[in-house]
C-alpha cells in the first residue's frame, strides 16, 4: 500500500476536493496532517467532506489531530475564549451558525481524531516530533511545537509550519517533510506520495481556488 498524504487544509472545499482527484483509494492509504478548520471559506463543508471520505473507506483514511481543531475541542468543550477565538475562532462558529448546524457534532469527531499515524514505515503528526522536549509524543508537543524535528528512524510528514515559498521542505537529517505550503494564505495544497517503503513517489499540489480564501499573501505585501 502506499500513502497519499496531504497538507494543512483550513476550510479550502474547492482545493481539497481537486487534489483529492489524484487519489487512488485502491493502491493509497489517504492520511491528511490535520488543520481542516478555520481560516477558509468552506470550513463545515471541509469537515463533512473529510467525514465522508472516512466513513466511506474506513481503512484506508485517517485524519490527525490539528491544532486548530484541538482549539475548537477547547472552546466548546471547556468553554475557554482566548486569542484564538477572537482572531478565527469567531468566524468559524459563524460559519457553522450560517450552516445551521451544531459545531458539537463535529467536535464529538476531533475528539476522537489520533495524534498521529504510525507504522513501520512513516510517521503522520500535525507538527513533527520535536527532538527538543522532554516528552515529544504528548499532544501539546506533536501539535504545537516547531522547535525542530527528531529523527524517529522512519519517513515522517508533518505540516503545521507554513512554507511560503509554497514547496514542500525535506529535511535529510530527521528524515522528514515539511507539506504545509500555505494553501489558505494563497499558496498551494500539497499532497506527498510515498511507496511502501516511505520513499517520495511524486508530489501533487493545487493553487489554492480563489473561492477558498478571502485574502491572499499577496495582499499583504
Amino acid at each position: 500500500m502506499h500513502y497519499f498524504i496531504v497538507g494543512d487544509v483550513h476550510g479550502c472545499l474547492h482545493t481539497f476536493k481537486k487534489i483529492m482527484e489524484s487519489w487512488d483509494p485502491s493502491t493509497q492509504r489517504l492520511i491528511q496532517v490535520g488543520d481542516l478548520v478555520d481560516r477558509g471559506n468552506f470550513i463545515v463543508e471541509t469537515v463533512a467532506y473529510a467525514r465522508e471520505l472516512q466513513t466511506k473507506y474506513p481503512d484506508r483514511v485517517t485524519f490527525v489531530l490539528g491544532n486548530h481543531e484541538d482549539e475548537v475541542i477547547g472552546l466548546v468543550k471547556l468553554g475557554t475564549s482566548d486569542i484564538w477565538f477572537r482572531s478565527m475562532g469567531g468566524e468559524t462558529l459563524n460559519q457553522y451558525r450560517k450552516a445551521h448546524k451544531s459545531i458539537r457534532e463535529d467536535v464529538k469527531w476531533f475528539a476522537d481524531l489520533p495524534l498521529y499515524y504510525e507504522d513501520e514505515v512513516v510517521f503522520v503528526s500535525h507538527a513533527g516530533v520535536s527532538a527538543y522536549a522532554n516528552d515529544p509524543y504528548t499532544c501539546e508537543s506533536l501539535i504545537w511545537q516547531r522547535s525542530g524535528i527528531k529523527n524517529v528512524k522512519k519517513t515522517q510528514v508533518f505540516g503545521h509550519t507554513p512554507l511560503f515559498g509554497f514547496t514542500p521542505l525535506y529535511d535529510p537529517k530527521s528524515q522528514s517533510y515539511d507539506i504545509d505550503t500555505a494553501c489558505v494564505y494563497g499558496g498551494k495544497l500539497t499532497a506527498l506520495v510515498l511507496d511502501e517503503y516511505g520513499k517520495k513517489i511524486e508530489l501533487i499540489q493545487a493553487d489554492v481556488d480563489p473561492r477558498d480564501i478571502k485574502i491572499s499573501i499577496f495582499a499583504l505585501t
